[in-house]
């Protein structure tokens, strides 16, 4: 039996590292096919994330949520197609103002209870470039920054839930194999003070 995962993919553009990607991965609680009805409710999620930073996010970029949700065998790795959303979420416009440094911004960690190779699974989500009044004079990120990223963590993450999807960590099968991939429910979220940058992003 296909284990799916889904794919919806965030398109970065308007600096100078070209352009960009983050994705996030989910799957249904019951493990079954995704419908357009679960790729509405995971696009609304990863975009009120992203228009909950959107004060710190630079006016001359935009984080564009593609509507088309990829399809994946957790286990294989192997892609088992796609699923449009009806009603896709749109783009999320910086309005942030002031320069900023291209790549740098901040890092959300998600966690997991789930052990793999005798550690839990984890992933990140990097949320760069932000602007400058998202950083204080000795160079870390601002306090209200790393509350309003951690909220806006946890809310995607319930409104996940709430529509009975699991956002998850999915470690692929290793490279030229087709067994092995597993996913891990993600149930928490910090994000550090230190910032976090992106070589891809300014180089």
């Amino acid at each position: 039996m296909v284990q799916y995962v889904g794919s919806v993919n965030v398109n970065i553009s308007g600096d100078i590292g070209g352009a960009g990607i983050s994705r996030f991965h989910f799957t249904r609680f019951d493990d079954t096919l995704i419908l357009p009805a679960d790729a509405n409710a995971a696009g609304a999620a990863v975009k009120a994330l992203y228009n909950s930073l959107s004060a710190n996010l630079p006016s001359a970029l935009s984080w564009a949520i593609n509507p088309v949700v990829q399809l994946w065998d957790q286990a294989t790795g192997l892609v088992q197609g796609s699923v449009a959303m009806s009603s896709p979420p749109g783009t999320v416009g910086g309005i942030g103002s002031g320069s900023y440094g291209a790549g740098l911004g901040i890092r959300i960690n998600w966690t997991s209870s789930t052990p793999l190779n005798r550690r839990l699974m984890r992933s990140a989500t990097y949320i760069v470039p932000l602007t400058p009044n998202a950083f204080g004079s000795n160079g870390a990120v601002n306090a209200a920054v790393i509350n309003t990223a951690k909220d806006a963590a946890i809310t995607y993450l319930n409104a996940m839930t709430t529509a009975q999807l699991a956002p998850v960590s999915w470690h692929r099968p290793a490279k030229g194999t087709t067994s092995g991939g597993v996913t891990g429910m993600l149930i928490g979220a910090n994000v550090p003070a230190t910032p976090s940058g992106l070589r891809s992003r300014r180089s």
